[in-house]
């Protein structure tokens, strides 16, 4: 799949430059007025985490970032050879004494423009749209790299690969061997993730019917045989890695080594809430990816998005009005956790407060596929974009479809919780997280690995969400003929954007943490 990989990067890159940005200092952020109205759970709200929830400030309040101090060594340390002791990856990056000579991409698209009309046009048909880059998965609700792009990749794979090359050692970089060989640097100690980060733990406020809660979710939450298999379930999480899912105190001390412990705070809190705003209908690695975008613009005072506005591949999405309206929000008075309780618990989980439950697809799945409940199956139900809509509660009282093949097909259930729904569930994964001694965030993160075949998850289950960042960082660098250090490095100053995984890979099919694909 390397080759395969590599082209879908290609197409998700930019046609001029494999950066988006330049290596300039960014401009500071420009001053702002807050909204008269500003939630506490915009960007900046906490301006230390420790001291809970506050009155928003302007994002002009950050520090201008284009006058930082040099601050001499790097914050980690410089390694991530590339491909060490191999002549033709060290002369590819410039590293082992070699001189660079030329990148594997750049060498590549020269080699398929000359050779065929898909290396010609991929790039130009992915910015205008002519190659669709996403499409909806009907078994889950995801979004993926589309059909078109696949077979666009694969046509192109052909050719830079062929039927193999004599001579042509094996992994090797360039249109022999078809690999960009990406550097493993770990950029975080990851070895105390299942500590609680020494933050203050609160509730985010949620809203509640006058009638109170919905009969179906009072139903399933007081089933004593549901909730053994939930604890079942959260256990087998657990020993999955799921108590170090949310963890990410390594990265905010980065962002202090580079910024200084209030400013770098104050961005780290900025980036997570680019990633909230980011969250719907995303994979991890694009949530990751499409976040630093929306940061960097912010790092650099050119604010977000406006909401229909194109954004610049490898940046966009098919839900990316979503995505916009949500920075939109986040950059002027914040989310208002009553109307949309999903993304801003995410970022608190985040951030360290794991005391709110992120309540996505799969957390408000798992316990309604667990009690066969039909109440919670999809009433309008479509297989594809032209398919009709099936009511499947109908379909299930009609004998048209069993429940055991409904139980099978996580798209057959319903995706988000209705108007007085999410505090209940809240509530049941905050009594669930005592019984098994563990943070409300870690059991529902436990909850989302070990029922992960119920609810359509297949991503890896071993990596917590550094373990994402790290390897998009690695990818970014190896793209760029840059060390994993200095790519992370400008990340966090807003510098440059992190690119494209190249995802064939990293999931057709699957499905992963933090995800819904409802608007939040």
């Amino acid at each position: 799949m390397g080759a395969l990989d590599n082209i879908i990067g290609l197409l998700n890159a930019r046609p001029r430059g494999w950066g988006l940005l330049d290596n300039s200092e960014p401009s500071p952020i420009a001053p702002r007025t807050p909204s008269p109205h500003a939630a506490p759970f915009g960007l900046g709200a906490l301006k230390g985490a420790a001291e809970g929830p506050q009155q928003k400030p302007a994002l002009g309040s950050l520090s201008p970032v284009d006058n930082l101090p040099d601050m001499g060594a790097p914050l980690i340390g410089d390694g991530g050879q590339f491909s060490p002791g191999t002549k033709s990856g060290n002369r590819l990056f410039g590293t082992g004494g070699e001189e660079r000579y030329q990148l594997w991409p750049e060498r590549i698209a020269r080699s398929v423009l000359a050779a065929a009309r898909d290396g010609m046009t991929a790039a130009h048909d992915a910015m205008t749209g002519e190659l669709p880059m996403w499409a909806e998965d009907p078994e889950t609700g995801e979004i993926h790299t589309s059909p078109q792009a696949i077979e666009r990749a694969r046509n192109l794979a052909g050719l830079l690969v062929g039927g193999g090359m004599p001579g042509a050692e094996r992994g090797a970089v360039g249109a022999a061997g078809g690999k960009l060989i990406v550097p493993q640097e770990q950029l975080f100690d990851l070895s105390r993730l299942s500590e609680v980060p020494k933050v203050k733990q609160f509730d985010l406020p949620r809203s509640e019917l006058p009638q109170g809660v919905p009969q179906r979710i009072v139903d399933i939450t007081n089933d004593p045989g549901v909730r053994d298999k939930m604890l079942e379930t959260i256990s087998s999480g657990q020993k999955m890695g799921g108590a170090n899912w949310f963890n990410t105190e390594p990265l905010r001390g980065s962002f202090g080594a580079e910024l200084g412990k209030d400013r770098g705070n104050e961005a780290y809190r900025m980036y997570m809430e680019m990633v909230g705003a980011t969250t719907p209908r995303s994979d991890v690695g694009t949530n990751v990816r499409n976040a630093s975008y929306y940061y960097s613009r912010l790092m650099r005072g050119e604010g977000v998005p406006a909401v229909g506005e194109k954004n610049p591949q490898p940046y966009g999405h098919l839900a990316q009005r979503l995505h916009q309206m949500n920075a939109q929000r986040v950059a002027g008075s914040g989310f208002d956790p009553l109307k949309t309780p999903k993304p801003p618990s995410f970022v608190e989980n985040l951030v360290g407060n794991q005391q709110p439950v992120s309540v996505d697809m799969h957390a408000f799945r798992l316990p309604a596929i667990l009690a066969k409940d039909s109440r919670f199956l999809k009433t309008a139900y479509q297989a594809g974009k032209n398919a009709p809509k099936q009511n499947l509660q109908k379909m299930l009282a009609n004998g048209e479809i069993s429940m055991e093949e409904a139980a099978n097909r996580p798209a057959y259930w319903q995706a988000y919780p209705r108007e007085g729904e999410y505090g209940a569930l809240e509530k049941y994964y905050q009594g669930l997280a005592k019984e098994v001694g563990l943070t409300p965030a870690q059991a529902q993160a436990s909850a989302w690995l070990g029922g992960g075949k119920l609810t359509g998850l297949a991503s890896d289950p071993t990596k917590p969400f550094l373990g994402f960042l790290n390897d998009r960082v690695n990818l970014t660098a190896a793209m760029r003929g840059e060390t994993p250090t200095e790519t992370f490095r400008k990340f966090i100053r807003g510098q440059a954007p992190l690119l494209s995984l190249g995802g064939v890979g990293a999931g057709l099919g699957a499905t992963t943490l933090g995800q819904t694909d409802e608007p939040d």
